[in-house]
């Protein structure tokens, strides 16, 4: 069966409408192109003289298209337990006396999945084949609402969300061998994809209709580390406000936005707004939930992103050089034979033991039992004789505290006291601008002066009998610090 569809004649006003489809086989052109299927049925589109696509040249056109089609219909294409599992194929075809096809140009569509929870997937290397986010949280909304007849309609929605794993986005930690190292993972191709992707997903019936960034902080480029999908069947057209050619669900993204409080009477509760929009029949009332769902699964993606990138940067590298403070520090130990450190005796675990021991030691420090096995892994590979963490500590008084386990001393810096809020966030937090930059060193200076000025006011406020001690703290201190500095002048 064919039809066809000419802009030409439309204009023209030769036609008025799609021509009903006529029986006729398929050109032996075409079939080279559907033999690079497995299907032995199927649809086969056809675009000739476009003159309002936005990539340039055929081979563009067919990246894009199939980006976008792999997205569209990436749960049909990944789904082998559905019968209405799909396959696709580009192909650019070659005009001059005859068609011919170009086998370089023949692509099969992957899925494209915003969650990058699929795999095989359209993705970058090397999370091509394997999975670039986790499930951070799922939850379904059942939804029972009557209709103008008063007959009762049941569906679900079901939000599913998803971050980064670290190996996306943290290469030091990384246990996916990047092909190159990044300033910034986003730069890299799959960071560049996650851009492409932003944004809530809506599926409609296994087919994406919309992608939406009304959740999204656009002047923050780490926000293509988390994503959301929101699916419905269509039995909810009318609660997301789907329009009639099915590519948007207004209803549903106009709630990015809202906030109970505002339509909220003098006294009512949330439950109370509730209540009277589902008496008045506003949709609303049945996404009201959603919506502050998934603000509070953002808020929480964002908060584990930040924490999962301090850990990274936690291990700053030498301006120069590019090592690893940790490293660096170590280096600068190694160097001090003889000052009888504690950590300087020998050893009396084994290197099994001491992994064993450093690991449990972040574990009670609240870092995630993955991360601090593979923290200690590396501290113990690599000989390092420094761990630099910081932790949610619950005693604000302290902003920073020392452990040593066998040869190796751990700081862990506390982010709940001021001074890590004040001089490590502000120096740790990614700058959008050279402005931001720019404030963010000068509250760390001012917050720096401010500490030595606390340690100041500390020593005045001794007694005598004390302040000798204290001035002593002070003086083998500052050798320290001359020491482990010198490292970035050498």
């Amino acid at each position: 069966m064919r039809c066809y569809l000419d802009l030409d004649e439309i204009r023209s006003g030769a036609t008025t409408e799609i021509a009903a489809p006529i029986e006729e086989p398929l050109p032996d052109r075409w079939r080279e192109i559907a033999s690079s299927t497995s299907e032995i049925t199927g649809t086969l589109v056809v675009w000739s003289q476009l003159d309002r696509v936005k990539w340039q040249g055929g081979k563009k056109t067919l990246e894009h298209t199939g980006r976008l089609c792999g997205r569209l219909y990436r749960h049909f294409i990944a789904d082998q337990r559905d019968h209405r599992t799909i396959s696709l194929a580009l192909a650019k075809m070659v005009t001059s006396e005859r068609y011919s096809l170009n086998q370089d140009d023949v692509q099969t569509c992957l899925p494209n999945d915003p969650l990058y929870l699929m795999s095989p997937s359209s993705n970058a290397r090397p999370f091509h084949d394997r999975p670039m986010f986790r499930t951070f949280n799922e939850r379904n909304f059942p939804v029972d609402f009557p209709d103008d007849n008063g007959t009762r309609t049941r569906g679900n929605i079901r939000v599913v969300c998803s971050m980064a794993l670290e190996d996306a986005i943290n290469q030091q930690r990384s246990n996916v061998q990047w092909p190159q190292s990044y300033r910034n993972p986003g730069d890299s191709p799959w960071g560049k994809d996650a851009n492409r992707n932003l944004g809530i997903s809506i599926v409609r019936a296994k087919r994406e209709i919309d992608l939406s960034t009304a959740w999204v902080n656009n002047h923050e480029p780490e926000e293509r580390w988390w994503s959301v999908e929101v699916t419905f069947d269509a039995t909810l057209d009318e609660v997301f406000g789907v329009v009639n050619n099915k590519q948007h669900a207004h209803a549903f993204v106009n709630g990015a936005g809202f906030d109970w409080k505002d339509i909220a009477d003098e006294g009512e509760t949330y439950l109370d707004v509730v209540e009277r929009l589902r008496e008045t029949r506003d949709y609303r009332a049945y996404l009201v939930d959603v919506w502050n769902w998934i603000k509070e699964q953002i808020a929480a993606m964002r908060r584990e992103r930040r924490a999962i990138v301090k850990g990274a940067r936690g291990r700053t590298r030498h301006p120069d050089t590019g090592q690893d403070v940790e490293d660096a520090a170590t280096g600068v130990i190694k160097s001090q034979p003889g000052k009888g450190g504690a950590t300087d005796q020998p050893l009396e675990i084994t290197q099994e033991e001491k992994e064993d021991q450093i690991r449990k030691s972040l574990e009670d420090h609240s870092i995630p039992p993955d991360d601090a096995g593979n923290r200690a892994k590396v501290t113990v590979s690599r000989g390092r004789r420094v761990i630099f963490q910081p932790y949610r500590g619950t005693d604000t008084r302290s902003f920073f505290h020392v452990r040593s386990v066998g040869d190796v001393i751990e700081v862990f810096l506390n982010e709940n006291h001021a001074v890590y809020q004040h001089l490590f966030e502000a120096l740790d937090d990614d700058a959008a601008d050279d402005d931001t930059l720019s404030e963010r060193l000068n509250k760390a200076s001012f917050s720096l002066k401010m500490l030595l000025i606390a340690w100041a006011r500390y020593e005045d406020k001794l007694p005598l009998s004390q302040k000798q001690m204290a001035e002593d703290v002070r003086i083998d201190w500052g050798r320290e610090a001359r020491d482990f500095l010198q490292a970035i002048e050498s």
